[in-house]
């Protein structure tokens, strides 16, 4: 009987790549492991396509790192156990230097030749995630990578006593939108975290 690619990503997943999160302190079971420790939350996702089926497979690896601190700065909710998409900080393999955005499988593909692949730009996802121990290590590489999450990192500038960061990632921002409706969404933003601030007590 023929093994189907999704059948074949189960095993490069089981055989290949949970061994190798595992034994960096993650813990899961697929397509999620977390790692967890004072200041933040690191996770690692084998996210599959949707599309999966007999006639061809595909999967992402993607890391992340989530800061309680900075949901709550926001007025969020805290995740205890963050999925990938809560997390402030994002990347897939590629982002940090790895091979590969995706990860593809049709019948008849070397299934060893696609695990190597993976597992080479796994190892490269948990090292760079390694290097992100602290919220401050988190902020200063979103801030560079992403708007993503400008609002969480203005709103830490400001938490931490200090707003002169806080207004140069203003200005940056509003010297990177050229399109003033966009801006006024974007300041509308940032000015509800000076709001939030404000009632914490802290001077925006």
């Amino acid at each position: 009987m023929t093994t189907s690619p999704s059948e074949i990503v189960d095993r490069v997943v089981r055989d290949h790549l949970a061994p190798i999160i595992r034994a960096r302190g993650y813990k899961g079971r697929g397509p999620t492991w977390r790692r967890s420790s004072s200041e933040v939350v690191h996770v690692v996702q084998v996210q599959r396509s949707t599309y999966n089926g007999p006639f061809g497979a595909r999967f992402y690896l993607n890391g992340a790192v989530y800061a309680g601190v900075l949901d709550d700065i926001l007025g969020l909710p805290v995740q205890d156990a963050p999925r990938e998409p809560d997390c402030q900080l994002r990347w897939r393999a590629d982002d940090v230097g790895g091979a590969a955005r995706s990860y593809d499988l049709e019948p008849g593909a070397d299934a060893a030749a696609l695990a190597a692949l993976a597992v080479a730009d796994l190892t490269l996802l948990l090292e760079a995630l390694d290097r992100i121990r602290s919220v401050d290590d988190l902020v200063d590489v979103a801030r560079t990578q992403s708007l993503a999450a400008y609002e969480a990192v203005y709103g830490w500038y400001l938490r931490t006593g200090r707003p002169a960061e806080a207004a140069n990632l203003r200005a940056e921002l509003r010297a990177s939108v050229s399109d003033a409706r966009r801006w006024s969404i974007l300041a509308g933003h940032l000015d509800a975290v000076d709001e939030l601030a404000s009632r914490n007590g802290l001077d925006p």
